[in-house]
């Protein structure tokens, strides 16, 4: 019997816990709670995913419609001057523009159901405004691409002596008035029976009744005839029409500065003063106004420097693109379709000119440039011819026979300076004809590069004869930009360049106006669209039933 136990297999006893009904739901429950957060938070994600991606859909609207406004710029004012504006006709459907691209960019049948509520364009800026920096950086940006060239030493040196003859000048300018004093207040001790050098009826050496016997005096007293007499032909004609290779063929063209960009602006008259150039061979107080600061164009060195440096890109590019008298910019001829069939139109010739003077006439503003440069060579020329010895022993042999002859020998000095001054007006009338007709002309005058003597000035003058050619020479187009310098204001430069653009462009486009030219904007839209839950599952937002966005971009060219 124990054997038998002892082989039976040991009984397994099993437990069965049962829990409480109430307790069983908790995982149900729990489980139930967990899907509705998980849901809802799904559900915000998604609405803030798609707020996200509407709002950057609006904001790449909004930029896509200003790239579309943007490609409305004005074609002509492209073309010709390389510079990017909106064409001032489209300025007036700006927002009927961007409209019009939102409607082609999104519908309201599309997925996010988006409508544009309204659309602003404000913040205008044209390109006339900012004081020119505007056109500034837009010239800057377009030769960017252009080759850029160092600026010339000559440029450099032109600058160096022009200031150095302005400080000359102001040393003779003393001289001559002392001299003039002294003549002047010269009076006969015998009761006034001779005359001042001054005095209308001061004797006149060229007339017969003064004639002398002496051969020396009579060749000088010849000489100094037909100086005098080719000059005053020269100054009864006019200067200009003296100096122009033809003067037939002198531009006629006048335009009127009303409602000119530089107009409204308040940048009115010439940036050099006109001045009279003709000068009295019977009175050398007649001398001073050639030496005028004003007339000679006087300007701040250090600034002409700094300009020609900073502002170089600005003036290569009105060399470029606005003619002179010389002809037009080198790339106008280039990058226009300069056919006899298609002109380039122009309301001025001479627009370089005009950005100098701000004339209407194109006869006025070369005039007043012409002037200009007669007034500085004079000045260099007759500040040599002061040094040159072998000029100035001639003028005080001269001088002193012709005072002789008037029989007043202390007005030798004051003779002297009136024949040196003949001879250096001479030399520069000479030296400008030969500029206008695309020549060179010495920059600094010595012996190798001076022209006349007193004894073949009237033939050379009247033949107009040719300029030697040494030294460091000098163009037109050089006085042309010395003068842009000397302007002092560059504002000024930019708001004339502005005004021959619009005139051009008003010859293709009738009514064209800079400053209805749009630089930029700021375009401003509002959209909406519907909520895709109006409220989320367990947080219980109730959300609005449209979303709005308010999206805005600079649009700049």
């Amino acid at each position: 019997m124990q054997q038998q136990s002892s082989n039976r297999r040991p009984r397994r006893i099993f437990f069965l816990t049962i829990l409480p009904e109430r307790e069983s739901g908790q995982i149900t429950v729990y489980a139930a709670l967990s899907f509705l957060i998980i849901m809802g938070i799904s559900f915000l994600v998604l609405e803030g995913m798609r707020d996200y991606q509407i709002s950057l859909l609006e904001e790449d609207a909004v930029a896509g419609a200003g790239e579309y406004i943007k490609a409305n710029y004005d074609n002509a004012l492209f073309a010709r001057y390389h510079i990017l504006a909106l064409d001032p006709r489209e300025k007036a459907y700006l927002e009927t523009d961007a409209k019009e691209y939102f409607e082609g960019y999104y519908g309201a049948d599309t997925f996010f159901g988006l409508s544009c509520l309204s659309v602003l364009a404000d913040e205008q800026v044209a390109i006339t405004d900012e004081d020119g920096k505007i056109l500034k950086s837009e010239i800057r940006e377009w030769m960017k691409y252009r080759k850029i060239r160092e600026a010339g030493s000559v440029l450099k040196t032109f600058l160096l002596e022009s200031d150095s003859a302005d400080k000359g000048a102001k040393r003779w300018k003393a001289e001559i008035g002392r001299t003039d004093n002294e003549s002047a207040g010269q009076d006969s001790s015998e009761g006034g029976d001779r005359a001042s050098p001054e005095s209308g009826d001061n004797p006149d050496p060229g007339k017969e009744e003064n004639a002398v016997t002496d051969p020396e005096s009579a060749k000088y007293r010849i000489c100094f005839q037909e100086i005098r007499e080719t000059l005053e032909m020269v100054m009864r004609s006019g200067t200009l029409y003296y100096v122009a290779d033809d003067a037939g063929a002198l531009s006629k063209l006048k335009v009127s500065l009303h409602e000119l960009p530089s107009r409204k602006e308040g940048l009115a008259g010439p940036v050099l003063k006109s001045g009279e150039t003709a000068f009295s061979f019977g009175n050398v107080r007649s001398l001073l106004p050639l030496f005028s600061a004003d007339g000679a164009g006087e300007f701040d060195f250090d600034d002409g420097i700094r300009l020609l440096e900073d502002e170089y890109l600005t003036l290569s590019y009105a060399k470029d693109y606005f003619s002179s008298y010389l002809g037009e910019g080198e790339v106008v001829k280039k990058d226009q379709d300069d056919s006899e069939d298609h002109p380039a139109q122009h309301a001025l010739a001479y627009e370089r000119e005009y950005m100098i003077c701000g004339s209407g006439s194109d006869l006025e503003n070369l005039r007043t440039v012409v002037n200009r440069i007669l007034l500085i060579r004079f000045t260099a020329n007759y500040l040599y011819a002061r040094t040159d010895s072998e000029i100035s022993t001639e003028a005080k042999t001269m001088g002193a026979c012709l005072s002789g002859i008037l029989g007043l020998p202390e007005a030798e000095k004051a003779v002297e300076l009136l024949l040196i001054g003949a001879l250096a007006y001479g030399e520069t009338l000479l030296e400008i004809h030969a500029l206008l007709c695309g020549e060179k002309a010495a920059l600094v005058k010595t012996s190798d590069n001076w022209n006349l003597t007193f004894a073949n000035a009237a033939n050379k003058l009247r033949d107009k004869s040719p300029v030697k050619n040494a030294g460091k020479m000098v163009s037109y187009e050089d006085y042309l930009t010395l003068f842009l310098i000397a302007g002092g204001s560059n504002k000024k430069l930019y708001y004339r360049m502005m005004d021959l653009m619009q005139l051009n462009i008003a010859l293709e486009e009738p009514g064209f106006c800079m400053e209805e030219a749009l630089f930029s904007f700021r375009l401003q839209a509002e959209f909406k669209t519907g909520k895709w839950f109006s409220r989320i599952p367990v947080f219980g937002l109730k959300a609005g039933p449209f979303l709005r966005i308010k999206p805005e971009r600079i649009v700049t060219y």
